[in-house]
């Protein structure tokens, strides 16, 4: 089975960007890095040679920053070829305004919305722990939990004020 590395770049090429560059050109074969991007563009051109990547620019590596999307494919125990997920909410196209949608949309019914600030902090944890996992060769307890907000229910719109907003997509 031979399954698509997905392309990724590092903005940033300060002192941490080899424990980053390092485990993920190394450790994790689904991952392609193609480039590297600094304010100090001599800094990336160091690191682009260092680990035979492109030095880029912001707008290389963002070509869109607002939309990211394409089907979302898994393989699952036992099979050798990847199924693609079906959608399961009528919001198809991903756009970085979502999260912030869905803010509003959780403030207007009353319940905790999905990117709160204790899920962003234990994701921080998280990535830091991995780095330094990788740097020791040791794992590495997390201190952080975050409370999972249950899924918006299949089909429901909310209030009658919704009709006409963004905000019900996220929720059909």
């Amino acid at each position: 089975m031979q399954i698509k590395p997905v392309k990724t770049a590092i903005v940033g090429c300060g002192m941490i960007s080899d424990a980053y560059l390092s485990t993920m050109t190394q450790k994790f074969k689904i991952l392609e890095v193609v480039g590297c991007c600094d304010l100090d563009e001599a800094k990336a051109q160091a690191k682009a040679q260092e680990y035979g990547i492109q030095a880029l620019t912001m707008e290389e590596i963002l070509a869109d920053p607002n939309q990211f999307g394409g089907e979302v494919r898994v393989v699952l125990k036992g099979n050798n070829e990847p199924v693609i997920v079906q959608q399961s909410h009528a919001f198809t196209d991903e756009y970085r305004g979502l999260g912030v949608a869905e803010m509003a949309w959780s403030m207007r019914m009353g319940r905790k919305n999905r990117a709160n600030k204790e899920m962003a902090y234990h994701a921080l944890e998280v990535l830091h722990g991995i780095v330094k996992s990788s740097q020791t060769k040791t794992n590495q307890i997390m201190q952080s939990t975050f409370e999972k907000t249950p899924p918006i229910p299949r089909g429901y719109s909310g209030q009658n004020y919704f009709e006409f907003m963004e905000e019900i997509s996220i929720s059909l």
